[in-house]
């Protein structure tokens, strides 16, 4: 009993206050560049258990290399309004400037509303090489960066298992670069990537269970290479919230499995995304569903398949590139309000099963030639009202297939 009480004084005198954004954070461990420049921490196990409180806490422009060290909250959630912008409740918190680099370190939360490792304010900067990171409760990122922060994260191992919990995540102005991250979440609205800033991904293999793989808000960016994305339930792609700004998505030569909903789902967002080289496999029969704002969506060297569903206040805009391939019905339901318009470069091909109905149309080749780049039994409706579809002088067309182009 005497030595369970000298252990936790011994803790209780580490904890030391820090500043950032005009909050106070506490913390177990900090380093502070205006009176230690360069520290060194190696194999020790560092806790915090306080509310809004960090493990480590590095600031004032400091270099700070840890290696093989386990950093744990296991308790003390968030009351911090603005812990999107303090960084408060972290890990691992590195601000104002700072660099950090982790090697062989293991982050575990569980705590609420926390974050693993973050990354926070101009030039602030986070190295992570190999070990793992462990999220068992709600609303608790393992990576995360905002306003100028940057993460870097290679070979390394994320588990996420509650709710609204991603993986990684940016708020505005923050980057994550990853490569070779495998882990998955498991809790329902806990996509792979949550991005108001950009999320860079090459290589990495992860699955989320029951969410999207991604979710990009308020004018994100979310970018996909050589990645192998497992989704249960929810959708591919969820596009949200916006700022006024149009967020961004690329991916190529990804392979993607899904169960559950269309590959890009909007609600009130806007994005554009361009996809090229990808396997994609899932078992809705709906690649776009969007119920208000925008979604952009140019493909190459990709098939596409699954109807595009739109509702009377939302902007589509599709353009098939060469070896692009789309066997889709586009506003079937004739939202009539809904701005929808769709081109075809040479070498593309929309495989029509059902009348379709868009706002404006456009070939490469011109309209000869690209009408018989649309195949399949269902007409194509545009409006001939629409400057765009001018040069179709309102009139009706052939198409490759058993259809025809029809003014309406």
């Amino acid at each position: 009993m005497k030595l369970k009480n000298v252990l936790f004084l011994s803790v209780s005198v580490m904890y030391l206050s820090a500043h950032a954004a005009n909050q106070t954070i506490p913390a177990t461990y900090v380093v502070d560049g205006n009176t230690e420049k360069n520290q060194y921490r190696s194999h020790v196990t560092l806790e915090s258990v306080v509310n809004n409180g960090c493990v480590v806490y590095v600031t004032g422009a400091a270099d700070l290399d840890l290696t093989g060290v386990r950093m744990n909250k296991t308790a003390g959630g968030s009351t911090d309004s603005d812990r999107e912008e303090t960084g408060s409740n972290s890990a691992l918190l590195v601000t104002d400037g700072s660099a950090v680099t982790v090697f062989q370190c293991d982050v575990t939360s569980h705590a609420n509303s926390s974050y693993g490792i973050s990354s926070i304010g101009d030039s602030s900067v986070v190295k992570v090489n190999k070990g793992k990171a462990l999220m068992s409760k709600e609303r608790s990122s393992a990576i995360y960066s905002s306003n100028g922060g940057t993460v870097r994260i290679d070979e390394y191992t994320i588990n996420s298992y509650s709710k609204l919990s991603p993986a990684i995540s940016t708020g505005h102005d923050g980057c994550v670069d990853a490569s070779l991250v495998v882990g998955q979440t498991k809790g329902n609205a806990s996509p792979l990537f949550s991005s108001k800033g950009d999320i860079h991904a090459v290589e990495c293999r992860m699955e989320a269970a029951s969410a999207p793989i991604g979710h990009i808000k308020e004018g994100g960016a979310l970018r996909l290479e050589k990645c192998e994305l497992t989704q249960g339930a929810s959708c591919g792609f969820f596009i949200s919230e916006d700022n006024g700004t149009c967020g961004r998505m690329f991916m190529e030569k990804c392979k993607l499995e899904w169960s559950d909903g269309p590959l890009l789902l909007g609600d009130n967002g806007r994005a554009d995304a361009v996809f090229s080289g990808n396997s994609i496999s899932f078992a809705d029969d709906c690649l776009i569903s969007i119920h208000g704002g925008y979604v952009g969506l140019s493909a190459s060297k990709q098939k596409l398949r699954g109807d595009i569903v739109t509702d009377s206040i939302c902007a589509v805009s599709l353009s098939l590139g060469k070896g692009a391939s789309l066997a889709a019905a586009v506003n079937a339901e004739n939202n009539a309000q809904a701005d929808v318009r769709i081109s075809l470069d040479k070498g593309a091909v929309w495989n029509v099963h059902d009348d379709s109905h868009v706002t404006a149309i456009s070939f490469q080749q011109g309209v000869e030639k690209g009408a018989g780049q649309i195949k399949g039994r269902g007409n194509v409706y545009y409006k001939s009202s629409d400057p765009a579809n001018s040069y179709l002088q309102a009139k009706e067309y052939k198409l490759g297939g058993n259809g025809m182009l029809i003014p309406e």
